[in-house]
């Protein structure tokens, strides 16, 4: 879809399925400033879609909702989930940061590089920031776990990440099982390793 022309709008129909249907749940499970609904936090694929100027979505229970400003809600749950990602157990959070790191400054799979989608939601989107890393404290550990692991992986011979291309392959082969979660512990022991 990003690469369509003139996509203006999408509409999102969420059925019933199996007995289950999508609809407003009293618990909040995700420390999010909204309340919202499970089919909301199904829409964060959507967010990565460029060239979208409405979106439409009608849960079976509900009535469609309209959001005006998909991108200010977008970029309030990825960030959230983006600074929750860091500290998640599993291998499935593992490999998601791992996909966060290869695509630190590329553009794989038709998406923004990760470095851009951060530095625009802390320029258009401060209100998120302030709410989830007011001193950027998770964004920081964040980079300097990005800069420490990816030297290490290149090897101690190399100075600079940046004149390397290191691409999602050459992370696969570097950490097979993921990213562990993040720490200062992590870090630390890392750096120790590294130089």
């Amino acid at each position: 879809m990003n690469q369509a022309r003139g996509s203006k709008s999408v509409d999102i129909s969420l059925r019933q399925h199996n007995g289950q249907d999508w609809q407003r749940s009293e618990n909040i499970t995700a420390r999010l400033r909204k309340h919202l609904a499970d089919s909301d936090l199904v829409l964060i694929p959507f967010g990565r879609l460029s060239r979208i100027r409405r979106l439409s979505v009608t849960p079976t229970s509900l009535g469609p909702q309209k959001y005006d400003n998909f991108d200010a809600l977008i970029a309030d749950i990825d960030f959230y989930f983006d600074c929750e990602l860091d500290t998640i157990r599993g291998q499935v959070a593992a490999m998601l940061r791992l996909e966060r790191y290869a695509t630190w400054f590329s553009n794989l799979w038709g998406k923004l590089p990760y470095e851009t989608q951060m530095l625009t939601t802390i320029r258009q989107h401060l209100d998120t920031v302030v709410a989830y890393d007011p001193k950027l404290r998770k964004l920081r550990l964040r980079y300097n776990c990005f800069d420490t692991l990816q030297l290490a992986a290149m090897g101690k011979e190399s100075t600079s990440p940046l004149e390397e291309d290191f691409g999602w392959q050459k992370w696969l082969d570097a950490y097979p099982k993921g990213i562990p979660r993040l720490s200062g512990e992590c870090l630390r022991g890392q750096r120790k390793k590294t130089f």
